[in-house]
């Protein structure tokens, strides 16, 4: 039997309405090393977006290699197999590739080459002991995977690398494979293209990532699923937006004379949570925030046709302080339809720049049901000192 644990978008160093989220995610990487240790895993795979940005802090890193070494010490013969993501840098990722090699981990934030500047195949194919193989793809937009006959540079990779792994499976040992992209058909809950970056990468059809595998070992839908019979999201340990309001998990696998799935459940020290369920005027969602759960983070739920008091920021983060949880933003709800004029409609490029900072900001406000006023003489007060300060 080959036993992997499989999870994805850790997303560390990620800030929530300015709120830091590092003691969730130091919580989240001790429940990683506690399944570790409890469930005895052959491989840890992390497939893609370990940290949020691109450029993570310092201390994000140290987070990342503090719990990737007390990982390690919990299992210390697991080997372990790390992929970059697109919100990862691969040289960020990489850049102690070398020595991580030292403790059975590998890294792999970008394909890799070989001198004469092919896919460097056996650094992506990783041997588990007698166990199984892991081939492993980091995140590559489809247009920069190798040249290759026909349009379709991708599926093209995806078959070289099964008939590699084939060629290598002698023994006919279990096979799994990593991958960071979007499945067609996937289940896309939770996911904003305002705030994530799932609508930039093409949809691939599960045919693509080539045949053979036991297991296919998903990341980058934050939503735990299966997408065919042998592959799996095992969606993100931690909640990124209020929307992602579903069990996160990580996703344990055996793969024997049957492929066996069990999730096991991730606990989150501040919960994402929109308070109330229903939308309600703001006066009744202020009280329902007062007996709010303690140390959870909170989403009103406000529903209104007027908009927002001017000083309703206020009013909820004193609310939130004095319940012991955390008032983060606001979710509005009309009772009634927008007005069905062509003010809420989309807008042509040529529209846009005809439309004054103010216009686009009241614009903004409207939409969403917030306050003009305040804002509106704020911007108009910082446009007017611009606009003296370079005369």
């Amino acid at each position: 039997m080959f036993r992997i644990l499989h999870t994805s978008d850790w997303h560390l160093g990620h800030v929530l309405y300015n709120y830091s989220r590092a003691d969730e995610q130091q919580h989240m990487l001790l429940q990683v090393e506690d399944y570790v240790r409890q469930y005895e895993p052959d491989a840890l795979v992390v497939s893609g977006d370990i940290y949020h940005t691109a450029m993570p802090s310092a201390a994000t890193q140290r987070m990342f290699t503090d719990a990737l070494l007390a990982i390690h010490r919990a299992r210390p013969e697991m080997t372990i197999v790390i992929t970059g993501g697109n919100h990862d840098s691969a040289s960020k990722l990489e850049i102690d590739r070398r020595l991580w090699l030292e403790l059975g981990v590998h890294v792999l934030g970008r394909l890799q080459l070989t001198d004469s500047l092919e896919t460097d195949f056996d650094s992506h194919i990783i041997r588990v002991a007698d166990k199984g193989l892991i081939a492993a793809v980091p995140h590559v937009y489809p247009q920069n995977f190798p040249a290759a006959e026909g349009d379709d540079r991708q599926a093209a990779f995806f078959a070289r690398l099964a008939d590699e792994v084939a060629q290598r499976n002698s023994q006919q040992l279990p096979t799994v494979l990593m991958a960071h992209l979007t499945v067609t058909g996937s289940d896309l809950t939770g996911h904003s293209r305002l705030t994530d970056t799932v609508g930039t990468i093409d949809n691939v059809p599960l045919s693509a990532l080539g045949e053979g595998y036991d297991y296919i070992a998903l990341g980058h839908i934050h939503r735990e699923q299966a997408v065919g019979c042998n592959a799996r999201y095992s969606g993100s340990p931690l909640a990124v937006s209020f929307d992602e309001d579903y069990p996160h998990s990580l996703t344990l696998v055996d793969i024997g004379d049957e492929l066996s799935v069990q999730r096991l459940p991730i606990t989150n020290l501040h919960p994402l949570i929109t308070v109330p369920a229903d939308p309600v005027p703001f006066d009744e969602a202020i009280v329902a925030l007062s007996q709010g759960e303690k140390w959870s983070m909170i989403r009103l739920n406000i529903l209104t046709d007027s908009g927002l008091p001017a000083d309703a920021i206020e009013v909820a983060t004193t609310a939130a302080e004095e319940s012991g949880c955390r008032f983060c933003t606001f979710k509005i709800t009309r009772s009634t339809p927008l007005p069905s004029s062509a003010a809420y409609d989309d807008i042509t490029p040529d529209e846009l720049k005809e439309m004054s900072p103010i216009d686009i900001a009241r614009r903004f406000l409207q939409q969403r049901g917030l306050p003009e006023d305040e804002s509106i003489q704020l911007l108009s007060g910082l446009i007017s000192q611009h606009l003296q300060e370079i005369h």
